[in-house]
């Protein structure tokens, strides 16, 4: 079974480019950062450690609002 199937997890090998040189060699450090909502990643090409926010990726469902249409 997927541990995490709505994919809000990054996988530990698929860190984001860097923020700061757009490099694409970075790693996972932590899932978890300074909050629980960030998750820690080196850059090797700009020495640099970067936090992301791990649900960026993940659009929530349109939901409609109001009361149901009757049918």
């Amino acid at each position: 079974m997927d541990a995490d199937p709505a994919g809000l997890v990054p996988d530990p090998g698929n860190a984001p480019p860097c923020p700061f040189c757009s490099g694409e060699r970075t790693e996972l450090m932590s899932l978890f950062g300074s909050h629980a909502s960030l998750t820690t990643c080196w850059c090797a090409d700009c020495r640099s450690p970067f936090e992301f926010l791990r649900w960026r990726e993940a659009a929530p469902e349109k939901t409609e609002h109001g009361p149901p249409e009757a049918g």
